[in-house]
């Protein structure tokens, strides 16, 4: 190689490394700018407190914080709690919002000591560990009888290598993977909660004959090509046989259907023809009913509207729904005893547990008329619902006694026993349910292996791993994100090994970016570090008098959760597991009713995370 050339390669290879320093240089100023914003633009929350005021302490990030809620002073899930507790125990109570957006357990452990003797809570709340997946973890320990140092309590901008917290956060996201495309979000839910303030329960109370003359729309109607319309006198009607909710204001119609859908146009109506506009389309209808009363929907379709009304936040018209149901429905079908386990859910969610167990009993009463599997189901979730851990472990002992081929049973009782920490009681029940289930690929089946999967999470690898794998064989797309979330915690020689043994080769082709650049050795150091920092936040909690509760977050996932169970485990302290809750209204709801595009909680989301905490702060607060 020349002289020259050889000038030529070493003057490209140090113009090269001059721009990618200038570029990373400039990337991490633009990155202290940006956190210093944010640093300003979220103020620190709970600096609030009147002599004598009892306190419920809430520590953690982002989700603690109520980061992606329309406004974190207000519908944070603390700021939800302090609402219930205020209504239900009296006013003395307030809750701190200690949470902090980007927060590791070392932050939290950092200002424990600080908040405590600040606020000398009597219950603290702690939800931490997804900042500690990501970024290089730094190890704190605290003397045994110190507070720590005001330079890491006080809450002042801190000055740290972004571009590195940048770069880990891209990699846990799978940001440097190949990746297969996933569905589009769906859209934002639609408000509903104020659509019967004009033409909701007031109304149910007035004379049919009245409505009618004051809103000769309610009732029945029907094209020529006969698609029909119902507008209801409380609110609810149907469409072309979808149920929906309904609101005509001066001429502009609003409709809700059961799918979530809204449709807004225009109405208007001459005799006995109703002409309704819904985008381009434009419906002519002439009655075929006298009037709203013969709108009225029936019992089935009362009970989705009010199902729908519910996840919209309309909890008051869905309570009153229901009971119009439950009016309608035949004593001991099915549709009644759905409409009254969907009625004692409420009701806990309301805050009257007294009128849920009134619901318990008659769901009780209804199965030892009728002692089938699905009545003994149904009850036993009334039981969760309403009881407390112990109240609802026996209530499922006795329920697999009594129906011990019922997968559905086993299963229920697997689960209330590993949130209620008995571990070895929901192996035993899951391998029974596995035992029950019927050959055959099922929905059954994808649902027993992935609670499998997370009971022996943690404790049995490989039987853990061979139980995800088999949920992944039957159902590829929606285990895929528990894959991506969980094969890091496993060895790869492990991971190949069963991989051959439960899936196809097209199936491991598929995993094949899933398993690309998951690595073991920094994880086990990261998990250390985090249980030993949360080891340290609960014991500090104890020394001051403070009762600690470690909750899960509302999803389901990484090893911080396996991990904060185990620390609850160890150390004897409160565990409160969140995502059982947001995991079964996913099932019934998009994801986006209770989740943003971040991943962080919307206003509903946070609501459920506060009445799951506030159900919780007053049992103990009782004890």
């Amino acid at each position: 190689m020349s002289n020259e050339r050889r000038s030529t390669i070493l003057t490209r290879i140090r113009t090269a490394a001059i721009i990618a320093v200038i570029t990373v240089v400039t990337l991490e100023l633009v990155l202290q700018v940006l956190a210093f914003g944010t640093w300003l633009l979220f103020p620190r929350q709970g600096r609030r407190l009147t002599e004598g005021a009892r306190v419920v302490l809430c520590v953690g990030d982002s989700f603690t914080y109520g980061f992606e809620s329309s406004d974190p002073e207000t519908e944070s899930y603390p700021a939800h709690v302090e609402r219930i507790l205020r209504e239900r125990l009296g006013d003395e109570w307030r809750v701190v919002n200690q949470g902090w957006p980007g927060s590791p357990s070392r932050e939290v452990l950092a200002s424990i000591d600080e908040h405590l003797r600040t606020y000398r809570p009597e219950l603290v709340y702690v939800l931490v560990g997804f900042n500690d997946t990501w970024g290089e973890p730094h190890e704190l320990t605290l003397p045994e009888h110190a507070v720590t140092d005001g330079a890491e309590t006080e809450p002042g901008f801190r000055l740290e290598l972004r571009t590195v917290r940048l770069l880990g956060l891209l990699w846990t996201s799978g940001a440097f993977r190949r990746t297969t495309p996933t569905a589009v979000a769906e859209a934002e839910p639609v408000d509903v909660s104020a659509w019967f303030a004009r033409y909701g329960t007031t109304e149910l109370r007035e004379a049919p004959s009245e409505q009618a003359q004051r809103r000769p729309f309610l009732g029945a109607w029907i094209t020529n090509d006969g698609t029909q319309l119902r507008f209801g006198a409380n609110g609810t009607g149907s469409l072309g046989g979808a149920s929906m909710l309904w609101r005509v204001d001066g001429g502009q119609l609003s409709l809700l259907t059961t799918g979530g859908v809204e449709a807004k146009g225009e109405a208007s109506w001459n005799g006995d023809i109703l002409v309704v506009k819904l985008g381009k389309r434009v419906f002519e209808l002439r009655r075929t009913g006298a009037g709203g009363e013969d709108a009225s929907l029936d019992s089935g379709e009362l009970l989705t509207v009010a199902m729908l009304a519910m996840q919209f936040g309309a909890d008051e018209i869905a309570e009153q729904l229901l009971v119009h149901c439950l009016t309608a429905a035949d004593p001991g079908s099915g549709l009644e005893s759905t409409a009254r386990s969907t009625l004692l859910r409420l009701l806990v969610r309301r805050g009257r547990p007294e009128a849920a167990r009134e619901q318990l009993l008659r769901l009780r009463a209804a199965y030892d008329r009728d002692p089938t599997p699905s009545r003994g189901l149904t009850w036993l979730r009334g039981v969760e619902s309403v009881g407390n851990a112990d109240e609802a472990l026996g209530a499922a002992r006795q329920m697999t006694e009594a129906h011990p081929a019922s997968v559905e049973i086993w299963q229920l009782r697997a689960r209330i026993a590993f949130d209620a920490l008995e571990l070895d009681e929901a192996r035993d029940a899951i391998d029974a349910a596995v035992a029950a289930l019927e050959p055959g690929p099922s929905g059954a089946q994808v649902s027993v292996w992935s609670l499998r999967f997370r009971i022996l999470r943690g404790t049995d690898a490989r039987e853990s791993l061979a139980s995800l794998l088999r949920a992944y064989a039957l159902d590829p797309i929606g285990i895929r994100h528990l894959m991506l979330q969980s094969l890091g915690e496993f060895d790869p020689a492990l991971v190949a090994e069963l991989e051959a043994e439960y899936l196809s080769p097209e199936q491991r082709t598929a995993l094949e970016a899933v398993t690309s650049g998951v690595s073991g050795g920094e994880g086990d150091a990261r998990r250390r570090i985090y249980r030993h920092h949360l080891t340290q936040i609960v014991e500090r909690c104890r020394a001051a008098g403070a009762m600690p509760v470690i909750c899960s977050y509302p999803y389901g996932g990484s090893w911080y959760l396996e991990d904060a169970r185990a620390v609850a485990v160890t150390t004897g302290v409160g565990w409160l597991p969140l995502h059982p809750e947001f995991d079964e209204r996913i099932a019934r709801d998009p994801t986006a009713r209770l989740f943003g595009p971040t991943g962080h909680c919307n206003d509903d989301g946070y609501r459920l995370m506060g009445e799951i905490v506030a159900r919780d702060a007053v049992a103990r607060i009782g004890e």
